[in-house]
């Protein structure tokens, strides 16, 4: 029997380059073509069959927790 798999997603960092394009958001959280790029992440993780997802957070992670609420 196949065990579920899980993804571990490095969401913590700064950002500092993007910071002029999303100034209040952390960059996973940038929108790209109408959703966050995170979002885009996990669907295609998903398609792939990936169930359960660890985030490592960090900078403006509020927004990141807020989004999944």
């Amino acid at each position: 029997m196949n065990q579920p798999l899980t993804a571990i997603i490095l969401a913590g960092g700064l950002g500092t380059r993007l910071r002029s394009a999303v100034p209040n958001l952390p960059k996973c959280m940038a929108p790209v073509a109408g959703k966050s790029f995170i979002t885009h992440v996990v669907k295609y993780l998903q398609s792939q069959g990936v169930e359960h997802f660890i985030f490592s957070l960090g900078y403006l992670h509020h927004a990141f927790e807020d989004a999944l609420r």
